[in-house]
């Protein structure tokens, strides 16, 4: 007996695991439509999230949070929200509920009689002259044969009821018996050409995959990397050793995995595998900058191979070419030249420029090699939020551009053979995993490998990691006993598997401005909002569906002023305290980011990339004039009260920099924050709080005192701070600060039978 069931605009066939909308297929993964299956027969009771996952995935481990990313790919595909639709409830903490009316329709012919009674009939047919619109009777198929009816003349409504009764309803079972007929071989057609598109399409994985987790662990896993015989992976992990992270390498099936490094200050990214098998690239970056280094993969000494450019703590994504010769980095290929793809010898440090983006972009990043060793993908930077998929040989030649929408894309694999490029996007509103063919082309969602991770060469085995889309985070608020003194209270206002940062308390601090992706199930999408300034009444005040970010209050509380990418480029913004009128005050092609006013509210400070690198500069709102005040680069800066003197940061680390507004010397004053905590310091009346990521005892908080000029731990962090943000800030008497903190739980994973 075949069952098929309806609800609002759509019908699922789960024998043939097809979704349709007003008869067109919906495009679900796998998982996705038994993430569908368990909530329509759950018929509107809720569905615990431990009882879900038990079912979607009883013989792997996964996170809570790759459940929500399926209910997150499921919202969006049945249009969840949009118009006032609703499908899928949350109940928070517990599960989820499927909320609109599901109707099980058996579709045989003699059971489709049996429900077709003589009132049924005689309802649907009146219905054409005097009933009003509405929901069909349950158990029918109605919207197909309202359609059979009017394409077919024969059997039309109108001439049907000019028959007898008797005949009348022998007519009606007839339409009902060819409607379903007819609904079996077109769902039939529908499932062989979506199997014929995938035969031709996808490029050798089987949908008979076997999934089976390699090591589950506090802290953030990245970047695995499968050994050249595939069974070994490496990755880098910061669970050992706070914000920095090490290169790892794990025997799959093995029990604890093998440090090799023992970074001490920075950023570790970007394991690659010789392809002897004997050693493993990785890059790390810290205030002094970038580098490209070697280890062997059972243990020993690193070795630096060559410097390289830093974008958000990556330091050269280096990949071997299939000869072992040379490596393929990421770097710059003039002093102030956007990064670009670079062919480096081992052997003799010979560099040949590969690729040259546009001034202004932030440059190409993330190359991934071809199963057959000829070509590169990887990602060109127009901004962070903004880029492109390209291709160029090896050997050097031509770019290719894949995609042309700007949208915004990471995490690039290869499919097993090559004629695809799979990659993880928020294009559509959510993160979700994407396939483009490798010549360019449309775009359709993946459904074959859960994940972007690490082939095999045969393609038979993928390694990936299973982490959250977002970085869960949590806002502190701390009360001191005074400026840079003891801790009296600590209490958390607001904490959620989404990524909030950026506080900053009004003058009066009775409220807060951050900014905040609560809004949303997965992706960048980042929004301003406000709250208390005990974090209750949390209220969205953008809904740009883009990145907006880093508010700051006016010193009259009046204003916020933020920054937001309408397109290729961010810009500073302006709207009043309630969210209206949100207009821009910069323009150009350049970055213009990261705002702050001066203490008596006529300018605002922003960072731009104007001149090539990163520097300060300060714009008059009344007359428009922009001033550039550092000269040695700078990031983000706030006003000393006594509006005389500027405090700043370098996007590359190095400390805390001050200099007088009006011109004079620019003199560093601290040696933190580090690199990747730029926006981690506050300025107050007597001092200045400032990060120390790389402190001993853990990230660390200290006050720099005005007169003494000295520097004192005020606390350790439990958790570790969120990276490339501005997450510090204090009241003005710097009696209160607010940080942000995150923690993160990773899997790596292992997906097999592909071939």
């Amino acid at each position: 007996m075949k069952y098929i069931y309806e609800f609002g605009d759509f019908r699922m066939d789960p024998a043939e695991q097809l979704l349709l909308q007003h008869g067109r297929p919906v495009a679900l993964t796998p998982k996705v439509f038994e993430t569908l299956l368990i909530l329509v027969q759950s018929e509107g009771r809720l569905v615990e999230k431990d009882a879900f996952i038990r079912q979607l995935w009883p013989e792997v481990f996964v996170e809570e949070v790759t459940l929500a990313q399926n209910i997150s790919q499921l919202r969006k595909a049945l249009g969840d929200g949009k118009d006032g639709t609703s499908f899928i409830q949350t109940v928070h903490k517990r599960g989820y509920r499927f909320t609109p009316a599901v109707r099980k329709v058996v579709c045989d012919t003699s059971t489709l009689l049996d429900i077709a009674n003589e009132e049924q009939a005689d309802v649907f047919l009146a219905g054409n002259q005097s009933v009003a619109p509405g929901p069909p009777p349950a158990g029918l198929i109605h919207s197909q044969v309202a359609l059979t009816a009017r394409e077919t003349p024969e059997l039309a409504p109108s001439l049907v009821l000019d028959m007898p009764e008797s005949s009348r309803r022998r007519s009606f079972r007839i339409l009902g018996a060819i409607v379903c007929v007819a609904i079996i071989v077109v769902v039939a057609g529908l499932v062989l050409r979506a199997r014929h598109h995938r035969s031709e399409h996808l490029s050798g994985p089987s949908a008979q995959m076997r999934l089976s987790p390699i090591l589950s662990v506090s802290g953030k896993v990245s970047d695995p990397a499968l050994s050249p015989d595939s069974k070994e992976v490496a990755f880098i992990w910061d669970g050992e050793n706070g914000v920095r992270g090490d290169v790892y390498v794990h025997l799959i099936g093995g029990e604890k995995p093998l440090r090799l490094t023992h970074t001490e200050s920075g950023f570790t990214c970007c394991a690659s595998w010789s392809p002897d098998g004997g050693q493993l690239a990785f890059g790390r970056c810290d205030d002094s900058g970038g580098a490209v280094f070697v280890v062997p993969a059972l243990g020993g000494a690193e070795r630096k191979v060559t410097n390289v450019a830093c974008v958000y703590g990556n330091a050269g994504w280096p990949i071997w070419t299939a000869d072992g010769k040379s490596m393929v980095i990421a770097d710059q290929c003039s002093p102030k030249g956007a990064i670009g793809l670079v062919l480096f010898s081992l052997a003799t440090g010979e560099r040949r420029c590969l690729t040259h983006p546009e001034p202004g972009d932030r440059g190409d990043r993330s190359p991934v090699l071809s199963p057959d060793g000829s070509t590169v993908a990887f990602i060109r930077m127009h901004s962070r939020t903004a880029n492109e998929i390209c291709t160029i040989p090896v050997q050097g030649g031509n770019t290719r551009l894949i995609t042309s929408d700007g949208g915004n894309y990471w995490g690039l694999m290869w499919s097993s053979g090559g004629r695809h490029i799979i990659f993880r996007s928020s294009r559509s509103g959510i993160s979700r995993l994407w396939r483009v063919s490798s010549n360019g082309g449309p775009l359709s969602a993946e459904s074959v490998y859960p994940e972007v991770g690490s082939q095999s060469h045969n393609g038979s085995r993928l390694a990936y990691v299973q982490s959250p889309g977002n970085w869960p985070t949590e806002t502190l608020r701390v009360t001191l006993s005074r400026p840079g003194g003891s801790v009296v209270g600590t209490q958390t206002l607001f904490a959620s598997a989404s990524t909030s940062s950026a506080p900053q308390p009004s003058s009066d601090a009775r409220e807060l401005v951050f900014e905040s992706d609560l809004a949303q199930d997965a992706g960048w999408t980042m929004e301003i909002w406000k709250s208390k300034s005990d974090g209750s009444d949390p209220l969205q005040l953008t809904s740009f569906h883009g990145h907006a970010g880093t508010p700051r209050w006016s010193p009259d509380g009046k204003w916020i002023a933020f920054d937001y990418r309408p397109g290729l480029r961010s810009h500073i913004y302006v709207m009043d305290s309630e969210g209206r009128n949100p207009h821009p005050v910069t323009s150009g092609p350049f970055e213009q980011q990261i705002p702050s006013w001066s203490r008596d509210g006529k300018s605002i400070y922003f960072t731009t990339n104007s001149t090539g690198d990163w520097q300060v500069w300060r714009r008059e709102l009344a007359s428009g004039m922009e001033r550039q005040i550092t000269q040695q680069g700078g990031y983000a800066a706030f006003e000393a009260y006594d509006g005389q003197t500027l405090y700043y940061t370098h996007y590359a680390g190095g400390g805390i920099w001050t200099a007088p507004i009006n011109g004079g010397a620019e003199e560093q004053i601290t040696e933190a924050p580090h690199h990747g905590y730029w926006g981690h310091f506050a300025v107050v009346d007597s001092g200045v709080y400032f990060l120390d990521s790389d402190a001993k005892s853990g990230p660390e908080i200290l006050f720099y005192d005005f007169h003494t000029r000295r520097a004192n731990p005020i606390l350790t962090l439990k958790e570790n701070p969120l990276p490339w943000t501005a997450s510090l800030a204090a009241s003005r008497d710097g009696l209160t600060l607010y940080f942000v903190q995150y923690k993160l739980t990773s899997s790596l994973a292992l997906a097999e039978n592909f071939q």
